[in-house]
C-alpha cells in the first residue's frame, strides 16, 4: 500500500510536467504563426508599393525628336544615315545620333535597344537638363495626352532654311513616350514639320504642348 501511495504523487507530477510542456509548445507555435502572418503582410505591401512607384516613374526615353534627311535620296546610298535622332532619357541626359544603324528602326525598337543598353556606341551626349524640369514637362505631356480629341493643326509657314544645322528638305517629328493610366508604355506625336515642299508646321491644338516645345528648345537648339 505504501509503495502505491508513493507512485501516485510521482504520476501526478509527470502528468503536470507533460501538460506544461505541451502548453509551451502550443504557445510557441502560435507565436511563430503570428510572425509568419506579419511577415507575409509586410511583403505583400512592399510588392504593391513597388509596383505603384514603378508605374509613376518616367520611361527610359521621354521626349524624342526624329529628323528625316534626304527623303528623296533613300535608294541612292543605303549606308547613308537617313535620320538624325535626338532624345531625352529619364535621367535628364540629351543624346543625339546620325547613323545608318537607325535607318530601318521604329521608335519602339530604338526605345527597347536604349533601355537594354545596346546603343552606347551610337549615341553622343549633347547636354543635360534639370531633372525637375524634365519631370514637370513630362507630367504636362501626360495631361495633354489624356485629351482623346487632341489633333495636329497647321501652325505657321517655316522657310526651308529654317534649320541651318541640318540639310534642307527635311521632315521633323516631335514625340514622347509616357505611361498611361493603366501603366502601359504609350507614344504620342505632338508636333511635326515638313520643309518640303511648303515648310508648314503642325502642332497639337493644346497650348500646353507649346510650353513643352519652348522648354525643349531652351535646352537645345537642335529641337527648334
Amino acid at each position: 500500500m505504501k509503495s502505491k501511495r508513493k507512485i501516485i504523487p510521482i504520476l501526478l507530477v509527470l502528468v503536470l510536467f507533460c501538460c506544461s510542456c505541451g502548453m509551451e509548445n502550443i504557445a510557441g507555435e502560435a507565436v511563430k504563426s503570428e510572425q509568419i502572418v506579419e511577415e507575409l503582410t509586410v511583403e505583400d505591401s512592399t510588392i504593391e508599393n513597388s509596383a505603384t512607384e514603378e508605374s509613376e516613374e518616367m520611361p527610359a526615353i521621354v521626349f524624342f525628336l526624329n529628323v528625316e534627311l534626304y527623303w528623296y535620296k533613300r535608294d541612292e546610298d543605303t549606308n547613308k544615315p537617313l535620320f538624325l535622332i535626338s532624345f531625352f532619357d529619364n535621367q535628364g541626359n540629351l543624346y543625339s545620333s546620325r547613323d545608318s544603324y537607325f535607318n530601318e528602326m521604329t521608335y519602339k525598337e530604338i526605345y527597347d535597344e536604349f533601355a537594354g543598353g545596346k546603343l552606347n556606341d551610337y549615341l553622343t551626349l549633347v547636354t543635360t537638363c534639370e531633372l525637375d524640369e524634365l519631370r514637370e514637362n513630362y507630367e504636362l505631356l501626360k495631361s495633354v495626352a489624356e485629351n482623346e480629341e487632341l489633333r495636329l493643326v497647321p501652325d505657321r509657314y517655316i522657310a526651308p532654311d529654317g534649320h541651318p544645322d541640318v540639310e534642307g528638305d527635311a521632315n521633323y517629328w516631335w514625340s514622347a513616350f509616357y505611361y498611361n493610366e493603366d501603366g502601359n508604355l504609350t507614344w504620342i506625336e505632338f508636333r511635326t514639320q515638313s520643309n518640303y515642299p511648303y515648310g508648314i508646321t503642325y502642332r497639337a491644338d493644346d497650348e500646353r504642348t507649346d510650353q513643352i516645345y519652348e522648354w525643349l528648345v531652351s535646352v537645345s537648339e537642335t529641337w527648334k
